[in-house]
């Protein structure tokens, strides 16, 4: 049955995955391991996104309490960005030797390191931001009422 007057996590996990490149750690896992971890993704995102306007998700239905607009979807997904990458900062696996592009130069762990914290901060700024930007959209509506 299909609610119309809801939104389903898999509308997020869709922005999510606009939003990155490399589905590799995804590819060979179950359906349901993989919706085990996008739903730990999106609760650590919701955690963060403390502003949410009266948004709960049911984990047992795979959804929300309410239509979310494209704003809060694309919010919770930054969110979701953000936790997938410090994921990779804080692995072990980040310290594997890269491969480079045709040349195949091989960059060492330092830079591949470095330049997933130079994203991990990329993604804290953007999620900030949306945040901001979505504070300020309620503080306006509620000045116009």
């Amino acid at each position: 049955m299909i609610f119309l007057d809801t939104t389903y996590f898999e509308d997020v996990y869709d922005f999510f995955f606009s939003k990155i490149t490399t589905y590799n750690q995804y590819i060979d896992l179950s359906e349901e391991d993989l919706n085990e971890e996008l739903k730990m993704l999106l609760r650590t995102s919701l955690s963060k996104f403390i502003e949410a306007d009266n948004i709960i998700a049911d984990m047992d239905m795979d959804s929300f309490n309410r239509k979310l607009t494209d704003l809060e979807m694309n919010i919770i997904s930054m969110g979701m960005v953000l936790s997938w990458i410090t994921q990779k900062v804080n692995s072990v696996e980040q310290f594997d030797t890269v491969l480079g592009s045709k040349d195949y130069t091989i960059f060492s762990q330092a830079n591949h390191l470095k330049e997933l914290m130079e994203a991990q901060r990329n993604a804290e700024s953007d999620f900030h931001y949306w945040i901001k930007r979505y504070s300020l959209q309620k503080v306006l509506k509620r000045g116009l009422k």
